[in-house]
């Protein structure tokens, strides 16, 4: 068995989910986690990105270190027209994530997935966040993982790395990349 990490990356919010599989790549565990950069932190954490930034490194690191993941897929900076700001913040987190998984695993098995990729396999393509917790709750392997009050990026990071599961179903030596 061994583990792959998908991750939603957010400054405010990020999801984090280990997916415990077996050398089928079935699924036998699923672990989501939203790290929340807000609660329970001091408060001179969260009045500036970088502060923020500091304090997500340190949760992915020890998340990293504590899961061992053997390959990290997380969903690719972007820029829409709802967003046309968040390109900056996001590649940091971004940045700060992968460095975290590079210095934690000392493997470079980073796969990102741009959020059409991730939707295409999913759903239609053009989902919300809606529509992707339909299409993550209509996959049975998904399905019995999701609680009451999941919160959105733990869905998405759900999703994330589930695309890199099928991605791996598909071409399994991707396995062998570090």
């Amino acid at each position: 068995m061994f583990n792959i990490v998908g991750i939603d990356p957010g400054t405010n919010y990020a999801g984090y989910v280990t997916f415990t599989l077996d050398d089928n790549f079935n699924i036998v565990h699923i672990e989501p986690f939203l790290i929340n950069l807000y609660d329970n932190i001091p408060t001179y954490y969260t009045t500036s990105v970088f502060k923020r930034l500091l304090y997500l490194d340190i949760i992915v690191r020890d998340r990293f270190y504590r899961d061992q993941p053997i390959q990290l897929a997380i969903e690719a900076g972007f820029i829409n027209r709802f967003r046309p700001q968040a390109y900056g913040p996001i590649a940091n987190a971004i940045y700060v994530i992968e460095n975290a998984y590079r210095d934690i695993t000392c493997t470079s098995s980073i796969f990102e997935y741009p959020p059409k990729t991730v939707k295409a396999k999913l759903s239609t393509g053009n989902a919300d966040k809606h529509d992707v917790y339909t299409a993550v709750s209509s996959i049975p392997e998904l399905s019995k993982y999701l609680y009451p009050n999941i919160s959105e990026h733990e869905v998405d990071a759900m999703a994330i790395g589930y695309t890199h599961i099928l991605r791996l179903r598909e071409m399994p030596e991707l396995l062998l990349m570090k």
